[in-house]
């Protein structure tokens, strides 16, 4: 035993424990996540993908990579998803709303199953799903991928409001998340950005040919390089609030 811990890379006991919270979106940056933090240079690794439904792209992705698969509870957390505007106020006015006080107990217990130490919530999850309280327990460890440049096109669909709206630039968004404050319950949880990247609009494009793209080009880069700057404390929440000061 002493001679294999001698062998191990130091690195490695280092590095940050990471979850990703990822929707069912066929498209989506997480393979190549996966391939960057399993670089020996990286800062972060990922120890579990957490899915709302069986058999989705991420999961998948997962274990193809032997990472550890939560499904969260498969028929109530599906719902949520498809009904996140329901519960996008989930800590305002008398308090959590049941359906989001549902879903965040199963992403906590799924994180405290693994030790994970870091949350990347990908852009097909609706931010609004985690509570103020969690986001303010993990402040600072829970970071968000949106698919447009904040603040244009907040919340889910921005890929499809980007086409509709006929825009020429889109692009994403990594940002911290944070709870909404007690003066405005109703404020977005997208906190300090860690990075933005941008996309031109084809006329021709869809919405798949502009998520394609917009994935490849934009999230997969800028996911990359926030992931390692908070995971290495390069970036942390409190210097980006000061710097958007």
């Amino acid at each position: 035993p002493d001679v294999l811990s001698s062998l191990q890379d130091p690195s490695t006991e280092t590095r940050m424990r990471m979850a990703v919270l990822a929707g069912s979106e066929e498209v989506n940056p997480l393979q190549q996540l996966i391939q960057e933090t399993a670089l020996p240079a990286s800062t972060a690794k990922i120890v579990a993908v957490l899915g709302c439904k069986a058999g989705t792209a991420a999961l998948m992705t997962a274990k193809a990579a032997g990472i550890t698969e939560v499904l969260l509870d498969e028929g109530e957390s599906a719902k949520l998803v498809g009904d996140a505007c329901d519960a996008a106020d989930a800590d305002s006015g008398g308090g959590p709303g049941t359906a989001a006080k549902h879903f965040t107990s199963q992403v906590q217990r799924a994180m405290d199953s693994v030790q994970a130490e870091l949350l990347v919530v990908l852009d097909d999850v609706d931010i609004g799903l985690l509570t103020g309280s969690f986001l303010s327990t993990h402040k600072g460890r829970v970071i968000v991928v949106q698919a447009s440049l904040l603040p244009s096109f907040p919340g889910p669909n921005a890929v499809e409001e980007a086409v509709r709206y006929g825009v020429c630039m889109t692009g994403c968004t990594v940002a911290f998340a944070v709870p909404p404050s007690a003066h405005r319950p109703e404020a977005t949880r997208y906190g300090p950005q860690i990075m933005q990247q941008s996309l031109d609009v084809k006329s021709t494009d869809t919405v798949a040919t502009l998520r394609e793209r917009l994935v490849k080009r934009c999230e997969l880069p800028a996911l990359k390089s926030a992931v390692q700057m908070v995971a290495s404390g390069t970036v942390n929440l409190e210097q980006e609030a000061k710097c958007g000061s």
